[in-house]
């Protein structure tokens, strides 16, 4: 199917409203950071970026889960729209 001018312009002008939804999901929980294991669009890191919140894309699960382990923050299911689990740890474990 071949789409006329008009057509992919509201097309676009969907995608850059569904992305800036999206965006606006993660930053009412006002994060300093978001840290993916997954690509991020060049639009949401726009928005995120406006907003000063700074991206880290394509992490390794297992570097993820090292980070969990050292800061606070919440685990964030953009596509679902909810937030899955609430603090996992409080700061840096006790050394010993």
């Amino acid at each position: 199917m071949l789409l006329t001018g008009g057509g992919c312009r509201r097309i676009l002008q969907l995608e850059e409203e569904m992305v800036q939804e999206m965006c606006s999901d993660v930053l009412r929980v006002k994060p300093d950071l978001v840290i993916t294991e997954k690509g991020v669009s060049d639009l949401a890191q726009h928005f995120l970026m406006k907003a000063g919140v700074s991206v880290i894309r394509r992490v390794r699960k297992t570097d993820n889960n090292r980070i969990a382990r050292y800061d606070e923050f919440m685990c964030m299911d953009v596509l679902n729209r909810s937030i899955r689990s609430s603090t996992v740890s409080s700061g840096w474990p006790a050394s010993g």
